[in-house]
């Protein structure tokens, strides 16, 4: 029968992969609180009275659409140019 170290040693090599994707899917989790936090914050700032409506809905529509925008762009770039000097960019 094993002992509990050496079971526990097994998992932690079998686990080398996950331990490896950690770091990323922190920075993932990071940026999508940041980016709620802004568009929060943006609202809450914006619907404060003198505001039009209309301002609102445009600048909160824009912060997304830039978004997309800049997913579709990316990819060609970074295929032309390289990781590196797209992320200069």
């Amino acid at each position: 029968m094993r002992s509990i170290a050496q079971s526990a040693m097994r998992l932690w090599h079998n686990a080398e992969r996950s331990r490896a994707m950690l770091p990323i899917m922190v920075g993932v989790c990071l940026a999508c609180i940041g980016s709620a936090m802004l568009t929060t914050a943006v609202s809450l700032h914006l619907g404060k009275p003198g505001i039009s409506p209309q301002v609102v809905q445009i600048v909160l529509t824009a912060y997304p659409v830039g978004f997309l925008v800049g997913c579709l762009v990316t990819r060609p770039a970074v295929a032309q140019y390289g990781h590196e000097r797209t992320s200069v960019v």
